[in-house]
């Protein structure tokens, strides 16, 4: 079936007319949200500490002497890896706790 404009099989509201949108520059990018100070940050913060899994971690994390890996993280809450990576990612860019590697020691 033809539509109004010719063309055959494409939705026509799906088009945007006009030019593209422009591509932002480098600088342009929001800051990654530990760049962030002043209120801004702590309102990053205190949203990602908002979740009861994520202040549970915090606790935890702030409490060992040892950093703790997603893996034993998930072990402790009972939580499947891949949440407890995810949230324990979240508490990472809010610059809750930073991030180890296992040849850190």
């Amino acid at each position: 079936m033809t539509g109004a404009s010719g063309e055959r099989g494409r939705n026509r509201r799906s088009r945007k007319k006009g030019r593209p949108g422009k591509r932002r520059r480098r600088e342009e990018l929001p800051l990654r949200q530990a760049q962030r100070s002043g209120p801004d940050r702590r309102r990053v913060l205190l949203k990602a500490v908002a979740h009861p899994l994520r202040r549970r971690m915090l606790y935890l994390m702030l409490g060992e002497d040892v950093p703790l890996s997603a893996a034993q993280l998930a072990e402790k809450f009972e939580v499947p890896l891949g949440i407890a990576s995810y949230h324990a990612s979240v508490l990472h860019r809010c610059g809750a706790v930073t991030a180890f590697s296992p040849e850190d020691g």
